[in-house]
């Protein structure tokens, strides 16, 4: 171990001496999570005395590398078990949900397999408020691309690099998510055949080359799969996650059979639909970011590294560097975008960048054979409004396109968007207070101007003079965390990636904070009053009332927090809070201080918290290291008890409101958790305490460390027993909460889906997931009768809590519970009749149950097609509350289009 220790030192020191490389590139190539979170210490430590005399601009430099660290991080490290190493979540989840879903053509020989996926209700998911007009700062989310149905400019596709491919046939007015039921995290691109617009191509991950060539973030993608259908159904192709993180994938312009991908491994060639690929040769093994055809002659075709330009005459089969001879720059840059004219196809250009900022933009007037420099001022990846601060957020914000029409107009999106009328000499930087920053992609699109950010998608018809928000209703918003109130259940605060703080309602959106979002909390006596914070713990109070606008006040910390900080109210005395900082717990008393009118302002009062350190409760001293807190529990049956849930450790106080805290260890271990378990737990990613018994509580555990996912104590914390069981997906466990009222029903959320734990489940979970999207669950929350889901990647869910049997289900298409037209994982269920008018209509994973006491009627309307290979759709009758269990051996059987079990009664004319 002390080996292993001054290897990771020396290799911390080694590192902290190379001079302009970015925390992305000196990790590359690292796995361990250890060593990374030392080398980011370091970084970011080191940094941080030059900051504070540096100029704002500067700083906001620094900030926005380490933020888009955190970013990848948050999600990695607690995925990267075991062996803390980093690890192919993604690819873990779609494995995962193949064999869970019992997919018939899931990989043979895979393990023995029971699943619970009944009782009861299983969930009635539906988004929770689905439109967010643009508000500069708050919005859907990061977009990747835009793409239209060739021949029809009004159907438009957008993708999300956590989410889902989007569609409008509508030009963009209302959007539909395609891929809900595929279990595919982010869309980088995609692809449709001029020829035959039922064929696509999807690639899959983030496009935004984050990282190094052979980091793990390359991981993001999962491949590229197709469809022949219009997205009713997908096969993977040979194009699979181990050929880089996808950046840009285009079709040959006139061979509808040839498609090519750049990736951070190269640049590839299929030249049969993608059942084949090859690498191409570009030199020295370089990752690929961008590549253009020339419009006239598509076997001229350019491709950018990282600090080259290399061309090809013959289609890619062979390539020259392209450099100093050309009149191209040479040296170490960080990302380069290329643009070309179909007004001219002679016209190329390339935008040069690094983490300095804007390092000039080239023009090439014969197809790349001659470069000419049109400027390196101002800065236009800077977030200084004049281009005259250094810096910007490179890699992450760079943008290039040249209009159709015109060669001489080119545009550049960094942190702001700029465009030019003289081809690159000239720029300007329009005032657009429609258009959000962090700019992503730009792209025409049969004549208009189409701009990806960090908020959604934007149009303008006038070459960039104007914009208009298109993604209002794009459920798309990287949620970290989200706050209830008991009292109005209609009300949620919720934290986002990129898009800051929201006050949602079931009728509209309030934007009260600016940046990343996080944890969120409202007084569950004052709806009015609320707090929220962003990144590393900076926390807000809000105060609502009768303003017109929510007044939000910083509150002084007593120090800094995780990237998502924990914090919550006492649980019998709003004006208490417990505050989670990095190594520290806080305790904090609410001062409310009324500030006098200034008409026609009323008088607002302002929360102001005084902290009282709880002294550290401190990392086990077995696993001192990296162990941040990252979930606070307090009950009202013991208010002096309080647990501290940290990455690698939980803690517990049974003082917690006294002058001097004391705090005792109950990690769970292989020496206090039965049945006995062969490793350590970790990491812990949340914790929660039954209302009615302080010693009864639950901790969560991220990783795909199988049968490690959920451990209970009665004995608050003394010992353990772990009820994961063996019908949970092996994928993160990421927050638990409890339903008051019920027989200790938990909910789980997981990167698979919501599951259920009581006292009628004989020991296991059941799936909770009726139309709730595959993508990553954060956080639950329960208000009035309602379990609502932050979701990273799809915005937030809520579906009725577990209660009652229904007596009777009456099902039609106008009521289909978030999946129109049930296709997908649905299960129905009533103590005593299921009427169904719906249709039943495949697509990917449709699999569709209706179980009911008595009898179960479809009449006139209901039809069941499409289901092709995959699909079930199967009525049986039984108890309500009697969970369904299929098992499936290793080789399942073949299975039937239709399965009847029970007293079925089927109308096919008039009622009987």
């Amino acid at each position: 171990m002390k080996k292993t220790i001054a290897l990771t030192a020396l290799w911390v020191v080694w590192l902290s001496s190379l001079p302009g490389q970015s925390i992305f590139e000196r990790i590359a190539g690292m796995e361990d999570i250890d060593s990374i979170e030392a080398v980011a210490q370091q970084y970011f430590g080191d940094q941080r005395p030059t900051r504070d005399t540096l100029n704002s601009r500067e700083d906001h430099k620094w900030d926005n590398e380490e933020a888009r660290f955190n970013r990848w991080w948050y999600m990695e490290k607690t995925r990267s078990f075991p062996g803390r190493k980093l690890s192919n979540w993604r690819l873990n989840n779609f494995v995962e949900a193949v064999k869970f879903y019992n997919t018939p053509s899931a990989p043979s020989g895979r393990e023995r397999m029971a699943a619970v996926v009944g009782p009861a209700s299983n969930g009635d998911w539906s988004l929770f408020q689905s439109n967010h007009p643009f508000l500069f700062g708050c919005n859907v989310g990061r977009t990747s691309f835009i793409e239209s149905l060739p021949g029809d400019p009004n159907t438009l596709f957008t993708g999300s690099p956590t989410g889902t491919l989007w569609r409008s046939t509508n030009g963009s007015a209302s959007w539909t998510s395609l891929t809900d039921n595929l279990p595919v995290t982010g869309v980088a691109g995609l692809a449709i055949d001029p020829t035959n617009t039922s064929v696509w191509y999807l690639a899959t991950g983030d496009p935004v080359p984050e990282m190094p060539d052979r980091v793990s973030l390359r991981r993001s993608s999962l491949g590229i799969f197709k469809t022949l259908d219009g997205g009713s159904t997908w096969i993977a192709t040979s194009f699979n996650q181990g050929l880089g993180n996808i950046k840009k994938i285009k079709l040959h312009p006139s061979n509808n059979n040839t498609v090519l991908v750049s990736t951070t491994l190269g640049l590839f060639r299929s030249t049969d639909g993608m059942a084949t690929n090859t690498k191409l040769p570009i030199p020295n093994n370089n990752a690929v970011i961008d590549f253009e055809f020339k419009t006239s002659n598509p076997d001229s075709i350019l491709a950018a590294g990282r600090s080259n330009i290399f061309l090809s005459r013959d289609g890619g089969n062979t390539w020259q560097t392209l450099g100093t001879n050309v009149g191209l720059p040479t040296g170490s840059f960080t990302r380069i975008e290329l643009a070309v004219s179909p007004a001219n196809s002679e016209v190329f250009y390339a935008l040069f960048t690094d983490l300095s900022g804007f390092q000039g933009l080239f023009r090439s007037d014969n197809a790349g054979a001659h470069w000419d420099k049109r400027s390196s001022t101002p800065n236009l990846m800077s977030a200084d409004l004049l281009g005259a601060g250094p810096g910007g957020q490179v890699p992450y914000n760079v943008a290039l396109e040249c209009s159709p029409v015109n060669p001489d107009i080119v545009h550049v999106g960094g942190v702001y968007y700029w465009r030019s009328v003289n081809g690159g000499i000239d720029w300007i930087r329009p005032s657009l207070p429609g258009l959000h920053v962090d700019i992503q992609n730009l792209q025409y699109l049969d004549g208009a101007l189409y701009c990806n950010s960090d908020a959604g998608i934007f149009r303008s018809m006038d070459d960039g003079s104007s914009w208009a928000d298109l993604g209002s209703n794009l459920a798309i918003s990287q949620y970290y965390r989200l706050g209830g109130s008991p009292q109005n259940p209609n009300l949620y605060l919720v934290g986002a990636q990129d898009v800051g703080v929201s006050r949602l309602t079931n009728t509209g959106q309030t934007c009260i904070g600016f940046g990343d979002g996080m944890e969120c909390a409202i007084d569950y006596t004052n709806p009015n009053i609320c707090f929220f914070s962003l990144n590393n713990g900076a926390l807000w109070g809000t105060v609502t009332g009768n303003l017109p606008i929510p007044i939000s006040v910083p509150i002084i910390l007593p120090g800094d927090g995780p990237w998502v900080t924990s914090y919550i109210f006492h649980t019998t005395d709003p004006s208490i809070m417990f505050y989670g900082a990095n190594n520290d717990v806080w305790r904090g008393k609410i001062i409310t201080i009324i500030t006098p009118p200034i008409p026609p302002i009323p008088p607002v009062p302002i929360p102001v918290i005084a902290w009282q350190g709880m002294s550290n409760p401190g990392p086990t001293t077995t696993d001192p290291t990296n162990d941040e807190i990252v979930q606070l529990a307090h009950s009202p049956n013991n208010i002096n008890r309080l647990y501290v849930a940290r990455e690698r450790s939980i803690q517990r106080t049974d003082n917690a409101m006294a002058s001097t805290v004391t705090w005792t260890d109950i990690t769970p271990s292989t020496a206090n958790v039965t049945p006995p378990i062969s490793s350590t737990p970790r990491p812990f990613t949340y914790i929660v305490a039954d209302p009615n018994d302080a010693a009864h509580v639950y901790v969560t555990i991220g990783g795909a460390t199988n049968n490690q996912k959920v451990f209970e104590s009665t004995t608050a914390g003394a010992t353990w027993t772990n009820i994961s069981g063996n019908l949970l997906p092996n994928v993160s466990a990421n927050c638990i909460v409890f339903e008051p009222g019920s027989l200790h029903r938990v909910y789980l959320g997981t990167d698979l889906g919501v599951f259920y734990h009581d006292d009628n489940t004989a020991g296991q979970w059941v799936q909770f997931s009726n139309g709730l999207p595959m993508v990553p669950v954060l956080e639950l929350e329960i208000n009035g009768g309602f379990l609502a889901a932050a979701t990273h990647g799809r915005g937030v869910w809520r579906t009725p809590t577990l209660a009652t049997c229904a007596t009777d289900l009456v099902l039609t298409p106008a009521d289909d519970p978030g999946t129109p037209q049930s296709s997908g994982i649905q299960y129905n269920s009533a103590s005593n009749s299921i009427e169904s008018t719906r249709l039943v209509t495949g697509g990917v994973e449709t699999n569709v149950n209706y179980k009911a006491g008595h009898h179960t009627l479809l009449l006139p309307g209901f039809r069941a097609f499409g289901l092709v290979s995959t699909g079930t759709f199967k009525v049986t009758t039984g108890a309500c509350n009697a969970p369904f269990l299929f098992r499936m051996a290793a080789a399942p059987p073949k299975p039937k289009k239709v399965n009847f079990d029970g007293d079925l009664k089927v109308f096919t004319g008039q009622n009987k």
